[in-house]
């Protein structure tokens, strides 16, 4: 049943294919909000039997752009900038009763095709994604040292071009991105700098991009190269689970809620009375 809604989200993104991604991206919002509450089989845990069940829900936010501030540094000056973190963040809890076993969250970016499998990144922008650096927001700060991206942060990639209705998006880990268009984290850092030195003269100076050029057709998962290849929104319910698995770094969690405007939820809940809980959900 669940896989049958990420097929829907597929039938809305190939309706809307040719609009802008913004609107896009709030299409497959509203057809989100549509999935409301699916039962499932239920579930025997430590010998009690209970009811099983998901609830899809948004939750609202206000989000904008961010600071990034890390280790690019001009003159011995520690240089910020702005970009995007993220257009959806899908955010999956784990619950029985009333209590929160586990949560995952996983952000996504989303991006049009130039071309026939190309799509432009922008590399202050695959920075963020990729590298997740220090951010501060309103004088607070985000340290994000020791996280893996390629489990929770990607590019959602809308295949415009490649006119296909089988597969009209795909999901690439921003590993998957920075390994595909050559380019390793010494040369990010120059490439910013130089653009950093050339927007202190020219403050309409764009950020510097690459084209990544490869078959972005979503393909099977072989072993545990998950990460490494172009995935389906729907085909097995196993090759979306990726996007439940995510990260539980509550950092990531906070700064999501100050800064993606679109947060998708999914409850999935054992519990004992779903009357009860349906229009309950555990706190972000």
């Amino acid at each position: 049943m669940i896989l049958k809604n990420f097929l829907q989200i597929e039938s809305v993104i190939w309706k809307n294919i040719n609009k802008r991604e913004d609107a896009i991206v709030a299409e497959i919002v509203n057809a989100w909000n549509s999935f409301g509450v699916i039962d499932l089989n239920d579930i025997i845990i430590n010998g009690i039997n209970y009811s099983l069940w998901v609830k899809f829900h948004q939750f609202k936010t206000h989000g904008k752009m961010i600071n990034i501030n890390d280790i690019i540094n001009i003159n011995n000056q520690l240089i910020g900038y702005k970009t995007e973190y993220g257009d959806i963040a899908i955010i999956v809890d784990y619950i029985i009763e009333d209590s929160l076993i586990n949560r995952k969250i996983s952000i996504l970016q989303s991006k049009k095709e130039k071309r026939i499998n190309q799509v432009e990144i922008d590399l202050h922008q695959l920075y963020l994604m990729h590298y997740w650096p220090n951010v501060t927001l309103s004088g607070q700060n985000f340290n994000f040292r020791n996280i893996k991206s390629d489990d929770f942060s990607f590019y959602h990639f809308i295949l415009n071009q490649t006119n296909d209705s089988n597969w009209c998006s795909t999901i690439c880990s921003a590993q998957f991105v920075s390994m595909n268009i050559g380019i390793n984290y010494v040369q990010l850092i120059n490439y910013l700098k130089e653009w950093l030195k050339r927007k202190n003269i020219n403050s309409n100076t764009k950020p510097p991009s690459r084209t990544l050029k490869i078959n972005l057709s979503p393909r099977s998962t072989p072993n545990n190269e998950w990460s490494l290849i172009p995935k389906p929104f729907r085909r097995k319910l196993k090759e979306i689970a990726y996007l439940f698995w995510g990260t539980s770094d509550q950092r990531v969690i906070e700064l999501s809620k100050l800064r993606i405007p679109n947060i998708l939820r999914i409850d999935f809940v054992a519990g004992r009375s779903k009357s009860d809980w349906i229009e309950k959900s555990i706190d972000l």
